[in-house]
């Protein structure tokens, strides 16, 4: 399973496209990635390369 992202910016201009492979994991892979450049201001390396992120995930508890 492949899922491609495109972000566009207010003009409707592409500001990011990028894509996940990964079955289950493709939505937390890109969120994660996405709020890593357009929130936390990463650079697009940075982003794609972090750790994945706990933030997104609910406890059982």
């Amino acid at each position: 399973m492949m899922c491609p992202l495109v972000v566009l910016d207010p003009r409707g201009a592409l500001h990011l496209a990028v894509g996940s492979a990964g079955a289950s994991r493709i939505r937390s892979a890109l969120l994660s990635t996405l709020v890593g450049i357009l929130i936390d201001d990463l650079p697009t390396r940075d982003a794609v390369r972090a750790p994945a992120s706990t933030r997104w995930t609910t406890s059982s508890t």
